[in-house]
């Protein structure tokens, strides 16, 4: 099994983000956008 990872853009991040928003509730938008993008990118 030697696959190669999968990474996310930063748009389907704050896409599963904002479907958990809908699905389970919680406070709307990013609290650290620098954050998640060095995160992510």
């Amino acid at each position: 099994m030697d696959q190669e990872p999968i990474f996310l853009s930063l748009e389907h991040v704050e896409a599963i983000h904002i479907r958990s928003l809908v699905e389970h509730g919680g406070a709307e938008g990013i609290r650290n956008a620098g954050g998640l993008e060095a995160a992510v990118v």
